[in-house]
């Protein structure tokens, strides 16, 4: 565990205390899980940045397709996959 030093409005300190004590963890428990939400968060929406800029991109590729999607059967039968 690493030590880290803040400085916090007071208001806000007092919330993350009122928080911490409903639900019965500590003031280090709480801002530990605020602050994993928070990356949790910020990677989700880079991921999901990520997928938007992917799909743009493949609408601008000519003959590009997703669908339909060729069932593996299919694929060993053209023997594609040979």
């Amino acid at each position: 565990m690493t030590t880290v030093t803040l400085e916090l409005p007071d208001q806000v300190v007092r919330s993350v205390e009122r928080r911490a004590l409903t639900r019965g963890v500590t003031l280090s428990q709480q801002v530990s899980e605020l602050l994993a939400e928070s990356t949790n968060a910020n990677q989700d929406s880079l991921r999901t940045d990520a997928i938007r800029r992917m799909n743009e991109l493949f609408e601008q590729v000519s003959g590009f397709q997703v669908e339909p999607r060729i069932p593996r059967e299919e694929l060993y039968e053209r023997g594609s996959l040979r």
